[in-house]
């Protein structure tokens, strides 16, 4: 283990996740205008009755402000429809709320379970090569929750942020990949996944800080998908990051819109090409052209790019022509032990000159 860096952080106790507060005010909105209309329509209802008792009973003629009580109760029976609507959507809303408070009960107390468990989070490691001179770059650390019933990493680290429990998750995730950090040669790097809400998290820093100089050979995945709310608070992060040695990276670049907002903001120094963009280079003219502009855009910014999803040697060949020298994929290598990515990261693969025979 490295010196001086922290365990795991164990799960603070906190109170259950309220619901957004504009919910609740709307919520006590609507019961405010059921109320109002109920009191309205009996209002009217009465006063019609009073200003028609001289008619009925006497045999008076009836006056303008007893006609307009007939027109105020011939609208009774809209508002009867609306106040019917309204209190069906109040009970709807609370009986939802009462779902959604018992379904984040339930995910807290899975999560929570899942990070007292000791073995309830394990680390696996994808290489990442250095094509041009056939070598080992770096590794990608990835999640694994070996408990039952098996579910995808993604799903749990979904209920987890929906639980308030995410970067909690994370930063147990973080920690057991920062402790494998040893078992990589010293001219690799070691590459780890976060969301911008475990960015911000204190904590990051502090187990970033646990490496001391060892952090300048981490770094830090944003993804693309991930929602940046804020991107002045990240921008600072990314700062203290930088300052400690570490590097930004993009993730799943070119998959949707935030990518240019994320990368245009933040000035990663690494931008990860989704497989989206790799698969089938070779056969895609199109494909072929995204790629060489995306490594002549990044060139230009002085960032490094790495081609995700590599699985053929052809795609191998499509990359070393259009400028891509790092690639990660199942060509070189499946997630798994660090002794494996390490060792055997596919460097053996044929030249592209071999593969034309």
């Amino acid at each position: 283990m490295i010196r001086g860096l922290k365990r795991p952080p164990r799960v603070p106790k906190s109170n259950p996740v309220r619901r957004p507060p504009e919910d609740l005010a709307t919520r006590r909105l609507i019961a405010a205008v059921i109320v109002v209309l109920g009191v309205s329509m009996l209002l009217t209802m009465i006063t019609s009755i009073w200003e028609w008792e001289d008619v009925v009973l006497d045999g008076a003629a009836a006056e303008p402000d007893e006609w307009l009580a007939v027109v105020a109760v011939c609208w009774l029976p809209l508002l009867a429809v609306l106040q019917v609507r309204l209190v069906r959507y109040y009970l709807d809303a609370t009986a939802d709320r009462r779902g959604h408070s018992a379904r984040q009960e339930m995910l807290r107390k899975r999560i929570s379970g899942l990070l007292r468990d000791d073995a309830g989070v394990e680390v696996v490691f994808q290489p990442i090569v250095d094509i041009t001179g056939r070598r080992l770059a770096g590794v990608e650390a990835l999640s694994r929750f070996p408990g039952e019933p098996y579910r995808p990493p993604n799903v749990w680290f979904d209920e987890a942020w929906e639980a308030g429990l995410g970067p909690e998750l994370e930063l147990r995730a973080v920690a057991a990949a920062f402790e494998r950090l040893p078992e990589l040669p010293d001219s690799a790097y070691l590459s780890v996944n976060v969301a911008p809400g475990t960015m911000l998290d204190p904590r990051f820093l502090a187990l970033l800080d646990g490496l001391g100089h060892h952090a300048s050979r981490i770094v830090v995945e944003l993804t693309e998908h991930a929602v940046v709310d804020d991107y002045t608070a990240i921008t600072g992060v990314v700062e203290q990051l930088r300052s400690r040695g570490a590097r930004l990276a993009v993730d799943d670049a070119g998959a949707g819109y935030a990518t240019m907002q994320h990368i245009l903001r933040l000035r990663p120094d690494i931008i990860k090409l989704d497989r989206a963009i790799v698969d089938r280079a070779d056969q895609d003219p199109a494909r072929r052209a995204l790629m060489a502009a995306m490594a002549a855009f990044a060139a230009s910014l002085d960032t490094t790019v790495i081609a995700e999803g590599v699985e053929t040697a052809e795609e191998v060949e499509v990359l070393l022509e259009t400028g891509v020298r790092l690639a990660q994929g199942y060509f070189f290598g499946r997630p798994g032990p660090m002794g494996q990515a390490v060792s055997h990261h596919g460097l053996e693969y044929a030249t592209p000159q071999s593969l034309h025979g």
